[in-house]
């Protein structure tokens, strides 16, 4: 009788290895750049973009105008709105705002995983050993 689960550790393993590869990118990406929930605003261009503007402020239509009309430096009307909600959410907490910005950098490294993998896919999957080592030949 044949054995139809002779696969099925290293399915399983693989399976483990899907998910909790990028839940511990993120978890990592999180814990290394946790320390910017101690910061304040900068003095960059926080004071223009934050402190002495309030346009942004809020998701009410005057604002949602403001951010896709304004030329404010770089046309960014996604970004206005990320701001925008950060003040309906945290006020004018700087930890607020830092927060925000370490959870999508957690989800960007949690996307370059999946596209990485993605693209070593497509490249190894369909060469095998005796390919790759005839292509040394």
């Amino acid at each position: 009788m044949l054995n139809m689960n002779k696969n099925k550790g290293s399915d399983n393993w693989f399976l483990r290895v899907s998910v909790l590869a990028p839940l511990a990118i993120g978890l990592v990406t999180f814990l290394v750049f946790s320390g910017v929930l101690r910061n304040e605003f900068v003095n960059w261009d926080d004071d223009l973009n934050f402190l002495n503007n309030v346009h942004y402020r809020g998701l009410g239509w005057t604002q949602i105008h403001w951010m896709f009309t304004n030329l404010l430096g770089h046309y960014i009307p996604l970004t206005w709105l990320t701001l925008g909600l950060d003040f309906v959410l945290w006020g004018m907490n700087p930890a607020g705002y830092h927060l925000t910005n370490l959870l999508l950098h957690c989800a960007n490294a949690i996307v370059f995983y999946f596209v990485g993998r993605r693209l070593c896919w497509f490249w190894l999957w369909p060469r095998t050993l005796g390919q790759i080592a005839a292509g040394w030949l």
